[in-house]
């Protein structure tokens, strides 16, 4: 029963840390500001995330200073060929430039079916628990 409830709780911690990500990503993609960033270096991500190389992106947000940052993410990433020097399409805040996501097809479908598969999980598991 505890190695269940630690189970759960972990889906649910990475399943709001999805939602969190998918929220962002759609506000950022419908009222952010849209252009064209360049992948300067890969960087590794944090332990948790099993140290998968991140993209720091370059770009210059309208009206202020070029920019080098990593971009929002969640702990699903996106398969694909991020290589220096490539370019990207990203949507950026501009109240905080900082703050952006990379144009993706992949990973907000990633994240809303882990989020809807956990969920649904989370619900079946209480109900044969109860």
């Amino acid at each position: 029963m505890i190695g269940l409830t630690i189970f759960l709780f972990a889906l649910i911690l990475l399943s709001i840390k999805s939602g969190i990500y998918l929220w962002t990503y759609l506000q950022l993609k419908k009222y952010g500001t849209r252009t064209d960033g360049q992948i300067t270096i890969l960087e590794p991500s944090g332990f948790f995330s099993g140290r998968l190389p991140v993209p720091k992106i370059k770009f210059k947000p309208e009206g202020n200073e070029e920019l080098i940052g990593k971009p929002v993410r969640s702990f699903l990433f996106e398969l694909n060929n991020y290589l220096p020097g490539n370019y990207v399409t990203i949507y950026y805040d501009k109240k905080q430039p900082d703050k952006f996501v990379i144009k993706s097809y992949f990973q907000p479908v990633l994240n809303f079916t882990f989020v809807i598969a956990t969920t649904f999980y989370t619900i079946v598991l209480l109900i044969r628990e109860l």
